[in-house]
């Protein structure tokens, strides 16, 4: 699953969550990611096991807990809306839900059922192929790069297909991009190395080099600005910038 969606998931369940805190329906969360399969993305890995009672989707354990179909049933005749009936079970809270459910499966007190399922980006394929001493060709990997492509530079994290064997993940060598490409991506490359820098330092110096290599920051007060509000409200959290 990757970050974009992870993201764009987390962005429109805080707009419903806003909307209707007191819990919204399945309905809700598939027209705001936009197709009923990226909801079962989401929700076959982070809820429990779901349940079906006509047309109507709840979380099993919940369910059992309001005693069944037959408080489906009441709550259909007193409420008259069915997504208001799964709404009045259902509380789709996944950010919270997730880190106690993790560790509800580590120690034991729940299944691991319903993680079967789930797409293994890849990881499951690689795990098998090294184990197994199969080969296995996989689109995407991220490796420092070794000269899979020329002109970025040697220890730059890259993306580009990978062979997956029992001797590991070794790179496919992938040439050079257009120079004007590779100038972007080399440019990323050094804001990325002057952040860790900095953060690791404590050096202001660095930090504001980091934000004047920024597109969309034009001059140099600006980016002291933007890095003397951002050191500020994060103190606490990073005392190396101001020792």
């Amino acid at each position: 699953m990757d970050n974009s969606f992870k993201s764009r998931f987390n962005s429109e369940y805080g707009k419903l969550y806003a909307a209707s805190p007191e819990g919204f329906t399945c309905l809700d969360l598939v027209g705001a990611l936009g197709s009923i399969h990226e909801a079962l993305l989401y929700t076959k890995l982070f809820l429990p096991d779901l349940a079906e009672v006509d047309g109507m989707v709840f979380l099993a354990d919940v369910l059992e807990d309001a005693g069944g179909e037959a408080e489906v049933d009441r709550l259909v005749k007193e409420l008259g809306d069915r997504r208001e009936v799964e709404a009045t079970l259902n509380t789709f809270d996944l950010t919270l839900n997730l880190p106690n459910r993790l560790n509800e499966m580590a120690n034991g007190n729940a299944t691991i059922e319903g993680l079967l399922d789930t797409d293994s980006e890849g990881a499951l394929e690689m795990i098998e192929n090294i184990a197994g001493a199969t080969t296995h060709y996989h689109l995407a990997a991220n490796l420092p790069n070794t000269g899979q492509i020329a002109n970025l530079p040697i220890g730059a994290t890259v993306e580009t297909p990978v062979v997956v064997n029992g001797a590991g993940i070794q790179p496919v060598h992938m040439g050079a991009f257009p120079e004007p490409i590779a100038e972007l991506l080399r440019r990323e490359v050094t804001v990325a190395q002057l952040c860790v820098d900095a953060a690791v330092a404590g050096d202001r110096e660095k930090a504001l080099q980091c934000l004047l290599l920024d597109p969309i920051i034009t001059d140099i007060d600006t980016a002291r600005k933007i890095l003397d509000d951002y050191l500020t409200s994060y103190k606490e959290y990073l005392p190396q910038f101001w020792n």
